[in-house]
């Protein structure tokens, strides 16, 4: 059985639909299913890939506050250790970087090393470019210091 729950005026409402047994079954108001995102290499530094994963609509829109996340993979021979990314935009902008969720990563074991990164004040009519400040060591005792640079217009091809 399925309850429908009658407005006060004595019209059906479709905004919630619930089985006897207390599950929701239908409901027109529900939120959208968010939009898929895509992945995309920006870069790589002695084995170590910098991907970015984003909604392409709000790069696309260039939202005023757009938030990313940035996965590090190590496609390289050597381990990794002492991991460390710094994030910088242009002055009209903000941008907030969270820890890395890990320090060191194994060659080609398929760990992650996730980091989000916020930017906001976004003016959609200035180029939105970041530049990464990568720092690790490798296995061996050799120090790493790499800058990547992308640009949203290099992201999504409509981008500004």
């Amino acid at each position: 059985d399925v309850y429908h729950p009658e407005s006060s005026g004595g019209e059906r409402s479709e905004a919630l639909s619930v089985a006897t047994d207390g599950a929701a079954t239908f409901s027109p108001f529900a939120e959208p299913e968010p939009a898929p995102l895509r992945r995309q290499v920006i870069g790589s530094a002695e084995g170590v890939f910098a991907e970015l994963e984003f909604d392409p609509g709000a790069v696309a829109q260039l939202h005023a506050n757009i938030v990313q996340t940035l996965i590090f993979s190590n496609r390289g021979t050597a381990g990794v250790s002492d991991f460390t990314c710094k994030a910088a935009v242009p002055k009209h902008m903000h941008v907030q970087i969270s820890p890395p969720s890990q320090k060191s990563l194994q060659p080609s074991s398929g760990e992650e090393i996730r980091q989000v990164l916020r930017l906001s004040a976004v003016d959609p009519t200035r180029p939105v470019k970041v530049r990464l400040k990568l720092e690790f060591s490798l296995e061996g005792g050799s120090r790493v210091d790499a800058t990547l640079d992308f640009s949203f217009a290099d992201l999504v091809p409509s981008a500004i």
